[in-house]
C-alpha cells in the first residue's frame, strides 16, 4: 500500500492502470490534527512534506497513513504554515521580531492565541506632573492645570503586529487572550521588544511567551466582522465572561481601541452584559452614567479640553434596558465609574442589552490618567473591565 496528499496523486494519474490492482492510492486532506503528547495542534501531511517544510513529526493522523506536523519559529523566524507556534522564553532585552505570511489567497484573517503570554506589564505610575489639556486630549506642562499622570502605558515591554492598524499596542499578562487582525497580501511583522529598564513596574524574571498563529479562511465560520479585535465564538449556553487585556493584573492599558465582538447563535437576536461586581467596570474620569451625547463618549467634550472619562469609556452600540420599550433610550457609552454598567438616569449597575450587529463590546483608552486633586493613585479607577455575557431568542 501507498500513499500520498492529493497532489502526489494527481502527479500519478497517468500511470499504467495495470498498477491499480496493485497498489492501493490512500488520500487524505491536510486537515488539523492534535498532539497526543502535549496541547499542540499541527496539520496532517505526509512524514516527507512535514519533512520538506521544516515541520515536526508530533504522531499519526489520518489513520496513520499522515503524520501531525507541527511548526514552531522563535525570533527571526517567518512561518506561512497554518497553525504555527511562535515561542520565546528568556530575559534578553532589544527586539525579538517574526514574520507571518499568508498561506494562500484564501486566508482572509489571522488569530493569534496567547497560550502563554508574560512581559513586563505597563506603568504603575507613583508620580505625577501638573499638565494641561489641549484640544483631543494633548497635554503641555502647565501651572494650574490637571494632575495627570502615564500610569497604564506600555513603556518597557511592548507587542505590535506590523500592517495589522486595527491591533493596539499590548504588554503585561495576557495568557489566555487572543487577537485577531486582516490578512495583507504583504507579510506581518510580529514585533516584540523588551525593554532594560523597568517603568514604574517589575520585569519578569523570565519571560514566557507561546502565541498559537491560525489562518482564517475567508469562507470560514470563525472568520471576525470587520474591524474585531477579538471574536468569540463559544457564546451559546448560558452566561460567560471576557475582560479587556491585562484585567487580571488589575490594570488597563493605554491606547487602546479592544473592540470584542460575538458571534450572533443561530434564533438570537439580542446580547446582554452585566458586571458580576460594580467595581469590575473601573475606569479613570467623571462620570458614573451612561451617556448618549457623541461629544460626550471617549471625548473631551466639544471644545476638546475638558475631562469626560478621561479619554477612557466602554460603547456599547444599540444598547437599551433589558425590559426597554420602543422609546427607553439609555447609554451608548459609558466614561469612567467603578458602578457597573448603568442608564442616563441611573447611577447603580444594570443589565444592558443590544440588538445592533455585529454584536460588540468596543473599549477605548487614551495616553494618561487624570487625578483629582483629592485623590491619590491608589484611588484612580484604571483596572478595566470585566463583564457577563448571554444572547436572547427573538
Amino acid at each position: 500500500m501507498i500513499w500520498s496528499t492529493k497532489a502526489e496523486e494527481e502527479a500519478g494519474d497517468n500511470r499504467d492502470s495495470r498498477l491499480l490492482p496493485v497498489f492501493q492510492v490512500v488520500r487524505f486532506p491536510n486537515d488539523p490534527c492534535i498532539i497526543g503528547s502535549s496541547s499542540k495542534n499541527g496539520t496532517c501531511y505526509t512524514a516527507e512534506e512535514c519533512s520538506n517544510k521544516g515541520g515536526t513529526n508530533g504522531g499519526s493522523c489520518a489513520s496513520g497513513f499522515g503524520v501531525c506536523c507541527t511548526f514552531t519559529i522563535g525570533c527571526g523566524g517567518s512561518t506561512s504554515e497554518n497553525c504555527t507556534y511562535f515561542e520565546y522564553s528568556g530575559s534578553n532585552t532589544g527586539p525579538c521580531n517574526a514574520r507571518i505570511c499568508k498561506l494562500s489567497s484564501a486566508i482572509c484573517q489571522i488569530r493569534l492565541d496567547l497560550d502563554t503570554f508574560i512581559i513586563t506589564g505597563p506603568s504603575t505610575a507613583v508620580t505625577t506632573n501638573t499638565m494641561m489639556l489641549e484640544l483631543g486630549g494633548m497635554i503641555r506642562a502647565a501651572n494650574g492645570g490637571k494632575i495627570i499622570t502615564q500610569r497604564t502605558n506600555c513603556a518597557t515591554d511592548t507587542m505590535s503586529i506590523g500592517n495589522a492598524p486595527s491591533v493596539p499596542v499590548v504588554c503585561g499578562t495576557l495568557t489566555g487572550d487572543h487577537i485577531y487582525f486582516d490578512a495583507s497580501d504583504s507579510c506581518h511583522n510580529l514585533m516584540l521588544n523588551f525593554g532594560q529598564w523597568s517603568n514604574d513596574n517589575t520585569i519578569p524574571t523570565t519571560r514566557q511567551v507561546s502565541i498559537k498563529i491560525s489562518q482564517i479562511n475567508c469562507a470560514s465560520a470563525h472568520r471576525a466582522p470587520p474591524g474585531c479585535t477579538q471574536y468569540f465564538t463559544n457564546v451559546a449556553g448560558g452566561v460567560k465572561t471576557f475582560s479587556t487585556f491585562n484585567y487580571a493584573n488589575s490594570i488597563h492599558l493605554a491606547n487602546q481601541k479592544q473592540i470584542m465582538c460575538f458571534r450572533r447563535e443561530q434564533g438570537n437576536c439580542q446580547i446582554c452584559y452585566s458586571a458580576p461586581a460594580a467595581t469590575d467596570v473601573s475606569l479613570s474620569g467623571s462620570g458614573a452614567k451612561g451617556v448618549t451625547l457623541p461629544s460626550s463618549c471617549c471625548d473631551y467634550g466639544i471644545t476638546g479640553k475638558k475631562v469626560i472619562g478621561g479619554g477612557d469609556c466602554i460603547i456599547i452600540p444599540g444598547a437599551e434596558k433589558k425590559t426597554s420599550t420602543k422609546n427607553s433610550a439609555i447609554a451608548a457609552c459609558q466614561a469612567g465609574g467603578q458602578k457597573g454598567l448603568v442608564t442616563v438616569t441611573g447611577t447603580t449597575a444594570a443589565t444592558v442589552c443590544s440588538k445592533a450587529a455585529p454584536f460588540r463590546v468596543e473599549f477605548i483608552s487614551d495616553g494618561i490618567e487624570v487625578v483629582a486633586i483629592t485623590t491619590t493613585i491608589a484611588d484612580i479607577a484604571s483596572k478595566g473591565l470585566k463583564l457577563a455575557y448571554w444572547q436572547n431568542s427573538c
